[in-house]
């Protein structure tokens, strides 16, 4: 009985990443998997010591954005799709901030990754 509990519970699990689109939990995903995920939000408040952490959004402007995005060979980090929402504003990576979904060569790391928080009135 417990077999087949565990069973269905991993079919469920499996049945819910693929309907999302997920390939992984956030918390499994790099943080350049992450970044271009639409269902994850790399965050630089990480409290296991890493850098960075890749969780679930936490609000309808988290929601389907993604924070790095390559339109016509340009690098764009989720601004259009941030400001396509009502109530939501853009919020640029920070100056040290290196893509991680490029090979870049970056002369500083680190910093915060782009944002797309809610505007409250």
């Amino acid at each position: 009985m417990m077999q087949a509990f565990a069973l269905a519970m991993a079919l469920l699990l499996t049945f819910s990443l693929s309907t999302r689109g997920l390939s992984a939990p956030c918390e499994e995903m790099t943080a350049a998997q992450c970044v271009v995920s639409l269902e994850c939000v790399l965050d630089d408040q990480a409290t296991d010591g890493e850098e960075y952490t890749c969780r679930l959004p936490e609000n309808r402007c988290e929601s389907d954005f993604q924070q790095e995005v390559q339109f016509d060979g340009k690098k764009d980090f989720g601004q259009s799709l941030c400001e396509a929402k009502a109530d939501c504003a853009f919020v640029p990576p920070g100056s040290c901030y290196c893509p991680l979904s490029s090979d870049i060569l970056c002369v500083c790391g680190g910093g915060k990754p782009s944002q797309c928080l809610e505007v409250t009135n």
